[in-house]
């Protein structure tokens, strides 16, 4: 029997943060008014960093993607942790969008469908390129 019934997903910084800004605490209560809203359905739920290398995944029915936004800065770390727990238990947000989602090439995409996107460069990873000549050309 699976110990919880969901895991709502973040990532280091918001799991009990020593300090606060406007901003962390925006997460925060965030995250209290989702696992609020699922303990009321009965459900047992935790919020887990995705990093946590002591948290077995095995022990929860279901994972719901919120803060996970250091993903990039271990990018190779999520990529492995992502590909072994999604076979563990539900994903609530699907495999597919959040593989979408992890290539931001899918901006692209909205903007196919006439989605209004924030101007954006894509850049190859491993690539030289001074961002800061780079925003000045934008701004120009």
């Amino acid at each position: 029997m699976k110990k919880y019934d969901v895991v709502v997903l973040t990532d280091s910084r918001y799991v009990n943060p020593l300090k606060t800004n406007t901003y962390i605490s925006n997460v925060l209560r965030e995250d209290e008014l989702v696992i609020n809203a699922l303990k009321e359905k009965n459900l047992s739920v935790v919020k887990k960093d995705w990093n946590d290398s002591i948290f077995d995944w095995e022990t929860t029915r279901s994972i719901l993607f919120r803060s996970t936004w250091d993903y990039f800065d271990k990018f190779e770390l999520f990529k492995k942790w992502f590909n072994k727990t999604k076979n563990k238990c539900l994903m609530i947000n699907s495999t597919e969008t959040i593989e979408w989602n992890i290539d931001k090439h899918y901006l692209l995409d909205l903007q196919e469908h006439q989605i209004p996107i924030p101007n954006s460069e894509f850049i190859k990873r491993g690539s030289s390129i001074d961002l800061s000549l780079l925003m000045q050309k934008k701004l120009e």
